[in-house]
């Protein structure tokens, strides 16, 4: 066989290689199935960023300020917190498990169903802050202040019912009437109705959920844009 030949060959092997690994991409092997990485991870590049106009942003912030900022500090006699800031790690990792975890669970829920609803809240004061163990490590000028609750999310019909990606009994229970959580500590515990009817919550189970922002004030203010 002559050099001619040999070289035409090698390249035919070649190109014939290329178009297989074209055609069939070796799969990276992790411990996420395909069927779920596919779920989760998407390309939004040809969706336009989200954008509002600045002094819209400017009126909105300063009508905070103005009215329940106000409001606040003269009944609480308080300067309220007027931002809470997340690293952008923080916030794709809580999306990131949001959707995997309920994916693994649940392969047939598509990700249009999910959602987050942030709850306006405070931080406990004194009084209080030693009966939850996750403020242990809470600055003190955080108490009383403002801040946000970030929970998942799960689309039934036309509404969206809060849920725990980590406790199946919540994708098609939701996570009950409000007052359940209130009654579930008294010794008479009473059926609050709701989504799920059920008696028995127990307050202290975790669920998939998002705190621990950082407060302007008491932060540093030249941060801020608005």
């Amino acid at each position: 066989m002559n050099t001619r030949h040999l070289t035409l060959i090698i390249a035919a092997i070649l190109l014939a290689f290329g178009i297989y690994v074209y055609n069939f991409p070796p799969e990276l092997e992790d411990d996420i199935d395909k069927e779920t990485k596919d779920f989760i991870c998407s390309n939004y590049s040809t969706v336009p960023m989200s954008e509002l106009k600045v002094a819209m942003v400017h009126k909105m912030a300063r009508g905070y300020k103005q009215y329940q900022g106000t409001a606040i500090q003269e009944k609480f006699g308080m300067r309220d917190a007027e931002s809470i800031w997340f690293d952008l790690e923080t916030l794709k990792t809580f999306l990131y498990h949001l959707e995997w975890n309920t994916k693994r669970t649940d392969s047939a829920i598509n990700s249009e169903d999910l959602g987050v609803r942030i709850y306006y809240a405070s931080y406990p004061d004194k009084s209080t802050r030693q009966y939850y163990s996750d403020l242990d490590d809470l600055r003190s000028d955080y108490e009383g202040r403002h801040t946000v609750m970030m929970i998942p999310t799960l689309r039934k019909g036309t509404l969206d019912f809060d849920f725990n990606p980590l406790d199946y009994d919540t994708f098609s229970n939701g996570l009950g009437a409000i007052l359940a959580y209130e009654n579930a500590e008294s010794s008479n515990p009473q059926n609050t109705g709701g989504l799920t009817g059920r008696l028995e919550i127990d307050p202290k189970l975790p669920i998939g959920a998002q705190n621990h922002g950082t407060l302007i004030p008491p932060g540093d203010e030249k941060q801020l844009g608005f």
